[in-house]
């Protein structure tokens, strides 16, 4: 599948446990950056999602993989997940100097973003 393709995506929905999705998201990515402490907060209680796996992990792996690498080496990553009405809310928050004001218009844009947030993040 070509992430760049304007065909339609085919999803495949099955039930999931969200703990073991971010689990499969955070050992590819981690196995990519390894230098960043990762603080876990998911409760055991939570139930099964109705998702295309593999596309909920790649997502996951996207917001990760930018986590890690905008942010300074060493710092700490938060990932968590809650019920929250009737859905599960899951947050990745880092601690990088964020993107700044005039590339927000851009975030969503196909390679929108380039290097130079990464060099800013490792100044």
């Amino acid at each position: 599948m070509d992430p760049w393709s304007d065909a339609p995506v085919v999803l495949c929905a099955q039930l999931a446990e969200i703990r073991d999705l971010i689990g499969v998201a955070l050992e590819q990515v981690g196995n990519l950056h390894g230098v960043h402490p990762v603080n876990i907060e998911i409760p055991n209680n939570l139930p099964y999602v109705l998702v295309d796996p593999g596309l909920m992990v790649q997502a996951l792996i996207n917001i990760l993989d930018n986590s890690f690498k905008y942010s300074p080496p060493g710092s700490a990553e938060d990932v968590t997940a809650r019920l929250l009405d009737e859905r599960i809310e899951v947050k990745i928050i880092d601690h990088g100097s964020g993107i700044p004001p005039e590339d927000l218009e851009r975030v969503f844009d196909k390679f929108g973003l380039d290097d130079a947030l990464y060099a800013q993040s490792h100044a």
